[in-house]
């Protein structure tokens, strides 16, 4: 099956930030069949309120389903260290379940599972 990839970070950008000013309506010319949604984990180390993180989440998916309703999602997960407090971060790693639940994506819990357990 070919597989093209498309795609960029912007490095220092955060996820609170990409609803008003993210930079792939190139992507949106394309038909799309999967989007690979990874994002949200520099809101977290900045404590960025969950729910803003939640809801940029959310209208990021929102309008690539508009532009390609049937686009299957791939949420990534994010977990914050401890030093954030667990009322955070259980709050910040729901963000994810309940945005997967609500528009029905397949979720990856934690996607940096192995790099944060020091494998590679």
């Amino acid at each position: 099956m070919p597989v093209e990839l498309h795609g960029r970070q912007r490095g220092r950008e955060r996820g609170h930030e990409r609803r008003r000013s993210w930079s792939h309506d190139w992507l949106l010319k394309r038909r799309m069949d999967v989007l690979v949604l990874e994002l949200g984990g520099n809101d977290g180390l900045r404590g960025i309120p969950v729910e803003a993180t939640k809801a940029n989440l959310q209208a990021i998916i929102d309008r690539v389903k508009q532009k390609n309703p049937l686009v299957k999602v791939i949420l990534a997960g994010m977990h914050m260290p401890p030093n954030m407090g667990e009322q955070y971060n259980t709050a910040f790693q729901k963000i994810f379940s309940d945005l997967a639940k609500a528009t029905k994506a397949a979720l990856v819990p934690f996607f940096w599972r192995a790099w944060a357990a020091g494998r590679s």
